[in-house]
């Protein structure tokens, strides 16, 4: 059975020296769809589904995704 939730752990989040090199615009994507991921069990294949999640225009989150893509 899958939980409701998911652990973060505030220490790994905040020292983790890929993170602190995204901007605040890039973090709040990554926890949306950390979120999102967690609920969906993973992310869509499509970037363009991706960027509806975050609500922003496809051309502007594949600059964003260039970083966080990683994460996933």
């Amino acid at each position: 059975m899958k939980h409701p939730w998911w652990k973060l752990y505030s220490r790994d989040y905040l020292t983790d020296a890929r993170i602190r090199k995204l901007g605040f615009a890039q973090r709040g994507m990554l926890v949306e769809l950390w979120n999102h991921a967690w609920e969906q069990e993973g992310l869509p294949a499509s970037t363009l589904e991706i960027a509806t999640i975050v609500q922003i225009p496809e051309q502007s989150f594949l600059l964003f995704w260039r970083d966080l893509a990683q994460f996933f």
